[in-house]
């Protein structure tokens, strides 16, 4: 005769719509929440502030943007190179005129726009990001990804109307 079993192995199980945990990493920011963010990016000052500043204008990945290199902005835009781009694909980001602004408020020292300690990548960027916390609760860096093609507000605008956010699915007509 078989085990009994005392409780559905589906218990475990997360939700239809996933955890949680996962349904707070969809988080968008609000326009009020923005405009908190952004006066807190002032206060950081260089490097942090203009790299979370660029981070919600271009939407574009912590890891592309913290390693963003002079030689890579041209007059067409920011031209992220394969071996930086996730999947190994690089592409164009046109550049608004308040990401070029705010790039060149930035010190020319170096090859990376946003740098470390002898010219290496920032590695402080929790530290950073927690004297940002104090005044919006429960966001992450991501969300400032996820909130650039929604935004639409007073103090951040935009040249360009299609985001590039290198979603596959938002370029293939799917839903991100």
């Amino acid at each position: 005769m078989g085990a009994i079993i005392e409780a559905s192995p589906a218990l475990s199980l997360d939700p239809p719509g996933g955890s949680e945990k996962d349904r707070q990493r969809t988080r968008n920011l609000s326009a009020a929440e923005i405009r908190l963010v952004w006066d807190s990016f002032d206060r950081l000052g260089y490097p942090f502030g203009p790299l979370f500043k660029l981070l919600l204008v271009t939407g574009q990945r912590c890891g592309e943007v913290g390693g963003m290199k002079w030689s890579e902005i041209a007059d067409d835009g920011w031209h992220i190179p394969n071996e930086r781009a996730k999947r190994g694909k690089g592409h164009l980001v046109p550049l608004s005129s308040l990401a070029r602004e705010i790039v060149s408020d930035v010190p020319q020292i170096g090859e990376l726009v946003f740098r470390g300690r002898q010219d290496k990548p920032l590695e402080t960027w929790s530290r950073a990001k927690r004297r940002v916390d104090a005044k919006i609760p429960a966001w992450r860096l991501h969300d400032l990804r996820r909130t650039h093609p929604n935004v639409r507000k007073p103090r951040v605008h935009y040249n360009v109307r299609k985001p590039r956010v290198h979603y596959n699915e938002y370029w293939n007509g799917g839903t991100r």
